[in-house]
């Protein structure tokens, strides 16, 4: 035979919450019941958020660490420099 253990109630914090069947729980200090087996869309919330705040800061994340689509310094551009000129006068 299995040991049935009485369990913490989420509502008055003692330890009083009992099985009753299967999926159905209550509690005989304040009454409080609960089946396990009805779906409640808050609890799968939190979640769906902690999914999408994810997906965000991945995207944002990989934006940032992606280099410029531009070079910042063309190498074969044609010079703007005047004629005589000398783009960097300080040689070695």
């Amino acid at each position: 035979m299995r040991e049935r253990y009485a369990l913490k109630c989420p509502s008055c914090r003692e330890e009083a919450l009992i099985q009753r069947g299967d999926t159905n729980y209550e509690c005989i200090y304040c009454g409080y019941k609960k089946d396990l087996e009805t779906y409640e869309p808050g609890s799968s919330s939190l979640i769906i958020w902690g999914f999408i705040f994810l997906i965000i800061l991945i995207a944002i994340l990989q934006d940032v660490t992606k280099p410029p689509a531009t070079p910042l310094a063309p190498t074969n551009a044609p010079s703007t420099d005047a004629p005589g000129e000398q783009r960097y006068p300080y040689t070695h």
